[in-house]
């Protein structure tokens, strides 16, 4: 039963994982003299608290449970979102906070 839940959120994480490619792009190609746009800054703060919350799942997942399969699924999603944390943080030096917590980004609170 509660494999339905995790496979719905996990497929909207991958979902997330190119949109988050396309903006680190895009924040590599900025300079601290042109600082990000808003809707950028608020982008990266949603998906970097998106890919700290699947981190902390990951490790949950890794230390609870007994089947091999969400053991070695579980190990990717650390390693794919911990590589997009990283990234997303070098949207930092353009004015941009990358959240490592559970916050409501100011985004969401319009």
């Amino acid at each position: 039963m509660r494999k339905i839940p995790v496979i719905a959120l996990v497929c909207t994480c991958f979902a997330l994982v190119p949109i988050a490619g396309s903006a680190q792009t895009q924040a590599a190609s900025t300079t601290a003299a042109n600082p990000l746009p808003q809707v950028d800054k608020d982008f990266v703060q949603a998906a970097s608290m998106s890919s700290s919350t699947e981190i902390d799942a990951a490790k949950l997942a890794t230390n609870n449970s007994s089947d091999k399969d969400v053991k070695s699924f579980a190990h990717h999603m650390m390693l794919d979102h911990t590589k997009l944390t990283a990234q997303l943080k070098m949207a930092a030096p353009h004015g941009v906070e990358v959240l490592k917590d559970i916050r409501i980004p100011k985004c969401w609170m319009r």
